[in-house]
């Protein structure tokens, strides 16, 4: 196919489909028979180079503006390309930073969670050395009582025994309450210490493959 710009000698045929483009000039595709050009002012072929242009011709043919269309539908594809790409490193970047942030959060307060319970075991273990000491003694006192008891002599002095035995066991009965439920505490706060620091283990871990992936998309993509 080819497309010619041209002025036509007068009661010349004019192609059908032709466009009259100002100045007595006709955009023609493939002249017909008995067209009697005048003044050839362009001609373009099929690919819609201009093989011939006359000096100061500005205008376009079909065919070049159909080739400058094509170029800029390509252009806004590409572009378009380009927009969805950098929509999907951007979209990918925020979730990359979002979840290293997140687990940076969550490594913060499992640690500050271990400090606390670390403190808490320091002290119940204090206390639990105080209960065990106060158990003793309250042991110690319910077995002289005991004692003394058998020694006694006499309904009177057998009551008011019995009465200092009924006292120091619930001395000590208190006393073992206490020092169990520090024993509890402690096999709590013990459990709750080993949860963390596997949650801690498994986290830094999760960070450090989530960074790694991070700087290799950084790096893959060319962001500092």
């Amino acid at each position: 196919m080819s497309n010619i710009l041209a002025t036509l000698h007068p009661y010349s045929n004019i192609p059908p489909g032709s466009v009259y483009r100002g100045d007595g000039k006709f955009d023609m595709l493939e002249p017909a028979p008995f067209t009697l050009v005048n003044v050839k002012s362009k001609d373009v072929n099929d690919s819609g180079t201009a093989t011939f242009t006359s000096p100061g011709e500005t205008i376009k043919t079909r065919l070049e503006l159909r080739k400058l269309a094509q170029a800029e539908h390509k252009a806004q594809k590409l572009k378009a390309i380009a927009l969805r790409r950098e929509d999907v490193i951007a979209a990918r970047y925020l979730d990359l930073t979002t979840r290293i942030a997140a687990l940076n959060v969550s490594i913060d307060g499992t640690q500050h969670n271990i400090s606390t319970l670390n403190a808490q075991i320091q002290t119940i273990t204090a206390d639990i050395a105080e209960s065990e000491a106060n158990l003793v003694v309250r042991a110690q006192a319910l077995a002289d009582a005991q004692a003394k008891l058998a020694a006694a002599v006499g309904q009177v002095q057998i009551d008011a025994r019995t009465a200092v035995v009924e006292t120091r066991q619930t001395q000590y009965n208190t006393a073992l309450a206490a020092r169990d439920a520090d024993q509890t505490k402690l096999t709590t706060r013990q459990g709750n210490l080993a949860t963390n620091e596997a949650a801690l283990v498994t986290r830094t871990e999760n960070l450090a493959t989530l960074q790694a992936r991070f700087d290799a998309f950084k790096l893959k993509m060319g962001i500092a």
